[in-house]
């Protein structure tokens, strides 16, 4: 989410503003269903991006985190916002 953001709102924004990675204040769900463990070898994210707030500057995703192919995380209404330092 935070290459779309940059993409969206410019490589600027980093001197004057910070990634704030869980928006503090939306709710979200994230559903654990086993761990990454030494003999994995492959973790995948997949992130379906659902929403970008302009105004706000907050995008919100959906999404699994797979090791060796087996959904172990799955995050619902995750959201990233962009703030002023």
């Amino acid at each position: 989410m935070k290459v779309k953001a940059i993409h969206l709102w410019g490589a600027e924004l980093g001197k004057t503003h910070r990634f704030e990675p869980i928006a503090v204040g939306r709710k979200h769900t994230w559903a654990y269903r086993g761990q990454v463990i030494q003999t994995n070898t492959l973790v995948t994210c997949d992130c379906v991006i659902e929403k970008i707030e302009e105004d706000e500057k907050v995008i919100t995703a959906s999404g699994f985190l797979k090791a060796d192919g087996k959904i172990i995380y799955e995050m619902k209404n995750f959201a990233m916002r962009i703030v002023p330092m």
